[in-house]
């Protein structure tokens, strides 16, 4: 369904908000800076209501990017259920009605966690708030919420983001924005989704990090690799490591042999890695100020023939993304 309406809206006045215009769903509600927090004031304020729903008409919800959950601290958490209950009431959302079925049912748009302890805990009913949702709002709400009590794998993130950009027809920057996180995060995450299925199951259970696996992609084996980083329990430095010395380059001593264009002789001015270079002030003029530029080391190479390659080093995916934007000028990703 859309909603022109959902795409600026941002982190808001409190979960209050979400239910002011009710009656108005072209409008995007405001998403509460802790969903928690806010339920629990705009109750005791009397802003919405609360209502007790038998747990089997409740079904988790399809925006949930949230897909593996703890065992141990879902039973820690049913075991306070059982002694003092659900003391903090789920989201929910009606689901349109069947002709099989007239009994009610409801989806979760927040609270899934304590929805599943209740159940453990044996509990035959749950407090709820229902309130309607369009689906681009009840994805945003799941997401912001999981985000916000970092409850999400790194997967689930990224393929969170993947679907607000998509279904929410955000940018990086707006969706950044949105949830209080930096466009270059938003980014790095989203090349998450790029990962073979496997190597997602090995970052879900905590095998790996986000950062082994940003390392990995810069690789074709990825796969291969990544068994071979779990195997030897390699830090995400180490692993980094080992991806340079597969490609042939050494860390200290790039060799530019890559950069440099086909045809380039040996006579070819790199200040930084010769020790008999010609002593051109112009060029070293020029590296400077594409240093003050960009704040990043950079080389430029000129052959006999008058040609050659400007390299501008970066470190980490945060200064390539910020490269990328300060050399196109664009707000928005477009690779």
């Amino acid at each position: 369904m859309e909603n022109k309406g959902i795409k600026k809206a941002g982190l808001g006045r409190g979960l209050s908000s979400l239910f002011e215009n009710v009656s108005k769903p072209s409008e995007a509600p405001k998403i509460p800076q802790s969903q928690n927090e806010q339920i629990q004031d705009s109750l005791q304020n009397n802003k919405i209501p609360m209502q007790t729903l038998p747990i089997s008409q409740i079904r988790p919800g399809p925006f949930q990017p949230r897909k593996h959950f703890d065992d141990q601290s879902l039973e820690a958490l049913a075991q306070s259920i059982r002694t003092h209950g659900v003391l903090q009431p789920i989201v929910v959302r009606q689901k349109a009605k069947s002709p099989e079925n007239t009994t009610p049912i409801y989806e979760i748009v927040a609270g899934e966690r304590r929805w599943r302890a209740a159940q453990r805990a044996g509990q035959s009913f749950i407090p709820v708030v229902i309130q309607e949702f369009l689906d681009q709002e009840a994805l945003r709400i799941a997401l912001i919420e999981n985000i916000q009590r970092e409850d999400l794998t790194p997967i689930e993130e990224a393929e969170g983001y993947k679907r607000l950009i998509e279904e929410g027809g955000y940018t990086q920057e707006e969706l950044g924005s949105l949830i209080g996180k930096s466009r270059s995060h938003i980014a790095n995450m989203l090349r998450l989704n790029a990962l073979p299925s496997s190597v997602k199951e090995m970052v879900n259970k905590g095998e790996l990090t986000a950062g082994h696996v940003r390392a990995l992609l810069t690789t074709e084996n990825i796969e291969q690799l990544a068994h071979k980083v779990l195997s030897r329990k390699l830090s995400v430095r180490e692993t980094e490591a080992l991806i340079q010395k597969l490609k042939g380059k050494d860390q200290d001593t790039p060799k530019l042999s890559k950069e440099l264009p086909q045809g380039t002789k040996k006579t070819t001015y790199f200040p930084q890695y010769s020790d008999n270079y010609p002593q051109n002030t112009e060029m070293l003029a020029l590296e400077n100020h594409l240093t003050s530029l960009f704040g990043l080391k950079n080389n430029i190479y000129v052959n006999e023939a008058g040609s050659g390659s400007v390299v501008i080093h970066f470190e980490s995916y945060e200064e390539l993304d910020k490269l990328f934007n300060q050399l196109t000028g664009l707000e928005k990703e477009v690779f």
